[in-house]
């Protein structure tokens, strides 16, 4: 019996290995394609942020300077609250 667990042991451990140095030899072969190609490939991203911010304090300095241009002044609106005038109920005729 003890002959038997040493074999699946040892068989185990074979096995083990096995998959590891599969799993490497994956990796590795990944890692050179990858860098391989590496000199093909280019990315650009815009940087969108830039003209933003410029567009922002422009914005901003346009509304500064109106707001030190304009006077401010609190009012109440113009409009005014009128009171509710009900209507008339129509008339109900008899002829259909």
């Amino acid at each position: 019996m003890k002959l038997l667990l040493g074999i699946g042991a040892f068989l185990n451990d074979v096995s083990t290995k096995l998959s590891e140095a599969s799993a490497k030899k994956k990796h590795d072969r990944y890692v050179k394609r990858r860098d391989g190609l590496r000199q093909y490939i280019h990315v650009a991203v815009p940087n969108e942020l830039d003209g933003f911010e410029k567009r922002f304090e422009a914005t901003r300095a346009e509304f500064e300077a109106t707001q030190e241009l304009t006077r401010w002044v609190a009012r109440p609106p113009a409009w005014k609250k009128e009171e509710f005038q009900p209507l008339a109920t129509p008339r109900m005729r008899k002829s259909f």
